[in-house]
C-alpha cells in the first residue's frame, strides 16, 4: 500500500511530524518560561515603584507636611490669642468711650465728635 522508499513516505512524514512536535514543545516551554519571568519582573517593578514612592513620602514629604501642620497649629494658637486680645481691646475701647461720654456730660460739652 505505502512504499517506505518514496521521498514522501509515511516514515518520513512521521519523522517530520515528530521533529515538529519536539520543536513545538520546546517553543511552548520557552514561551511559558518567558511569560513567568515577565510576570515576576512586572510584580517586582510594581513593588519597586511603590517602594520608591513610599520612601520618598516618608523621607521628604511627610516631615515637611508635619512641620507645616505644626506651624499652622501655632498660627491658629496665636490667632486665637489675638482674638482674645482684640476682645480685650474692644472692652477697653468701650470703657474708654463710656468714661469720655461721662466726662462730656459732666462738663456739659455738646460737640461729641471724635
Amino acid at each position: 500500500m505505502f512504499d517506505t522508499n518514496e521521498p514522501g513516505s509515511l516514515k518520513d512524514l512521521l519523522l517530520e511530524n515528530q521533529r515538529l512536535l519536539i520543536e513545538n514543545n520546546q517553543m511552548l516551554h520557552k514561551m511559558r518560561r518567558a511569560s513567568r519571568l515577565a510576570f515576576i519582573f512586572r510584580v517586582l517593578w510594581i513593588l519597586l515603584v511603590i517602594g520608591v514612592f513610599s520612601y520618598t513620602y516618608t523621607q521628604y514629604i511627610k516631615p515637611n507636611v508635619e512641620m507645616m501642620q505644626g506651624k499652622l497649629d501655632q498660627l491658629e494658637a496665636v490667632t486665637g490669642k489675638v482674638d482674645v486680645d482684640s476682645a480685650e481691646l474692644k472692652s477697653l475701647y468701650q470703657s474708654f468711650m463710656e468714661k469720655i461720654e461721662r466726662e462730656w456730660k459732666r462738663l456739659d460739652i455738646t460737640d461729641q465728635t471724635i
